[in-house]
């Protein structure tokens, strides 16, 4: 599925059921939401949250929101913790 689709599927279908719409359409494709990273300088911590939606699970508390932070460090990024959010 292209990046481009899914907003757009949106916006054009106007139904009451669009989780059949999209499983015929897209085969239940999954969808993962990436933030745009947030950077303190100071704390030189960036923090990057994603939410997975996968069509056929519609509960709460199954790991599918996280959030991670990152550490820059002279060679690079490292993962200092991630957690469910």
């Amino acid at each position: 599925m292209l990046e481009d689709d899914f907003i757009p599927f949106y916006q054009k279908n106007d139904t009451i059921n669009l989780q059949k719409l999209w499983e015929s359409k897209y085969k239940n494709a999954s969808v993962i939401h990436v933030s745009y990273p947030l950077y303190n300088n100071k704390t030189k911590i960036a923090v990057i949250k994603t939410h997975y939606f996968e069509p056929k699970i519609r509960l709460c508390g199954v790991g599918m929101k996280r959030t991670y932070l990152f550490e820059k460090t002279k060679n690079g990024w490292m993962e200092k913790t991630s957690f469910q959010d």
